[in-house]
């Protein structure tokens, strides 16, 4: 049987289309139409969802608890006649147990660290996105599968976020930031590098910026890109995001006279040179004024006022359009950074008043599509809420416009509502989330954070015909921070076929199990395996010869071990032909 992601369902009825892969009795077909998400950890929400997490934590702690008990009575009764006096189940049942038992108390005092630090910085106005007690328990991975919850590659284990499918020199390209996640009051950033991976998962560049920040704490950083954004254009750069700790005015929103803001800085860069070829600074082009953040008690040295959270970055054509969170607001630059105009979620800036349904709120993702000469349909995801501002009469939803390049008058609307897709019964997404209208199929795919949901809808204008939902984890237990759906070939390069062989007994599990072996093997990142050569040595005569075939199951293939076999090796089959082979592994070794 295939090994599917545990924590991905797909959920789809037999009589809706599917916009992506299908299934034969006997294989799971190559993926050309992969998911790609990145996932974080636990979500902050108001006191009472606070209160909620910890309750989940406490959840999870019981469950580990009961789980190391349940292994140690059963582990215990798997007593075979003939056992393996080193990995066997009896001899295995107390080790295991035990780290059961730890991971359920120190599960306790993450939760209570947690719990803890959100009170705290809920109390000066601020929420934490994530902290090194989320990082102990899950961490930040990115992840590709199949719609049918086939994983197909598991990233490097490192911390990572805003990981995508994007094209590089016309190449379909990988990028990923990894690095360093700000903690305490003034989280939600970061400061590393972007990596751009190629079709064999190699490394053809590191984007590592040395932005002379200034940075809270007075940290220091060899590589200063933020997590938010990195976008390749169609130049062959990349807009990467920064935070500068700055001081300045802040008495228009109540603060003091030399009070501390991030300035929300953008940069387009070489990736080949690292080259900087653009800056563009918030706090130079937009009054803090506008900010819809409250300050609270932010705004001094110690807790910096988070007044625009720039979260978003793309160029059209010379252009660039930039998105801030915290003032509601797309703002679409020229080429030399001056603001040409604003698309405000309440009033609706430069275009007059917005339909009803138009109007959004701390918001993420804006991207543009059907660009010409004179117009273009710009979508975002409109999470309508924030951790503190949260309100059953402000679901999230996602939006696409059509937009004159050039508004002539404010006095009417000029923004049309193309489409308002939304969700029965209603989600509220209180940051981050994705939404891309316009996948090959013409579907449209969405996700929404702390709900750690990725759906994916027919053409439709409203979200009613809903075609696929995978679920990532529990709600405000897990999070998704942009999703996405890709045609993706590859081939690892570094890297050849894993092969494990285990006992019947102990893989098949039970006293009763038949005797002989098994052989597991698995292509992290191979999208186009058709099969596997099966090779197998006795007793060193002569080495490996080929002794069968095996069809591919997905993730993980199992095949039966001949009994008369020493070693075993395996080889993957692509387009017909071998392509890699693994290591020979040693029955019974």
């Amino acid at each position: 049987m295939p090994v599917a992601l545990p924590s991905v369902v797909p959920d789809r009825s037999p009589s809706q289309p599917s916009g992506g892969l299908k299934t034969t009795a006997s294989t799971i077909p190559q993926p050309e139409q992969a998911h790609f998400r990145d996932d974080v950890g636990t979500v902050p929400d108001p006191p009472d969802a606070n209160e909620r997490t910890f309750l989940g934590y406490l959840r999870t702690s019981l469950g580990l608890s009961m789980l190391g008990i349940t292994v140690a009575q059963l582990y215990r009764l798997q007593h075979s006649s003939n056992p393996n006096p080193t990995l066997g189940y009896f001899i295995l049942s107390k080790p295991i147990a035990g780290i059961f038992q730890c991971s359920a108390i120190c599960m306790t005092l993450l939760g209570a660290i947690r719990f803890y630090r959100q009170q705290q910085a809920m109390s000066v106005g601020k929420v934490h996105a994530g902290g090194w007690e989320i990082l102990t328990v899950i961490g930040l991975v990115f992840l590709i599968y199949t719609d049918e919850g086939q994983l197909v590659w598991f990233g490097p284990n490192v911390t990572a976020n805003n990981f995508k499918w994007q094209l590089f020199d016309k190449e379909p390209t990988l990028s990923y930031w990894s690095g360093v996640s700000s903690n305490g009051v003034n989280t939600g950033h970061g400061y590393s590098n972007v990596t751009l991976l190629d079709s064999g998962y190699n490394v053809r560049y590191v984007v590592c910026p040395n932005l002379d920040l200034t940075i809270p704490g007075n940290e220091t950083f060899d590589c200063q890109a933020d997590l938010h954004e990195c976008y390749l254009t169609d130049r062959n750069t990349i807009f990467i995001t920064a935070y500068n700790a700055t001081q300045t005015d802040l008495t228009a929103v109540n603060g003091t006279s030399d009070g501390w803001v991030f300035d929300y800085l953008s940069f387009e860069i070489d990736p080949k040179t690292g080259k900087v070829l653009f800056r563009w600074s918030a706090l130079e082009h937009v009054p803090v004024a506008d900010s819809h953040e409250l300050l609270a008690a932010t705004g001094n040295a110690s807790v910096l006022y988070d007044w625009f959270h720039i979260n978003s970055v793309i160029n059209v054509g010379d252009h660039f359009l930039v998105n801030s969170r915290h003032t509601w607001t797309v703002y679409y630059l020229d080429s030399e950074g001056r603001i040409d105009w604003r698309l405000a979620g309440d009033t609706g800036g430069d275009f007059g008043e917005l339909p009803t349904e138009g109007t959004f709120r701390w918001q993420h993702h804006p991207r543009a599509h059907n660009v010409t000469e004179s117009a273009f349909d710009p979508s975002l995801f409109n999470n309508n809420n924030q951790a503190l501002d949260n309100s059953s009469s402000h679901p999230t939803s996602a939006l696409v416009y059509r937009l004159p390049f050039q508004p002539t008058n404010t006095t009417s609307s000029q923004a049309q509502l193309l489409r308002h897709l939304t969700n029965d019964p209603p989600l509220f997404a209180d940051s981050q989330g994705s939404y891309t209208p316009d996948l090959s199929t013409r579907n449209q795919l969405a996700t929404f954070r702390q709900i750690p949901l990725i759906k994916e809808y027919g053409p439709t204008t409203d979200g009613s015909d809903v075609r696929w939902t995978g679920r990532a984890g529990p709600d405000n237990g897990t999070q998704i921070y942009r999703g996405f759906k890709e045609v993706w070939h590859a081939t690892p390069a570094a890297t050849a076929p894993s092969l494990a062989v285990l006992p019947r007994d102990e893989s098949a599990g039970g006293v009763h199990a038949a005797e002989g072996y098994y052989g597991y093997v698995s292509w992290n990142g191979a999208t186009d395996v058709s099969g596997w050569n099966i090779y197998v040595s006795e007793g060193g005569r002569g080495g490996v010869k080929k002794a069968g075939e095996a069809g591919f199951r997905g993730f993980e293939t199992r095949f039966e071990v001949p009994c008369w076999a020493t070693g075993v090796q395996v080889g993957a089959v692509v387009d017909g032909s071998e392509v890699r082979r693994s290591d020979e592994v040693a029955v019974g070794g």
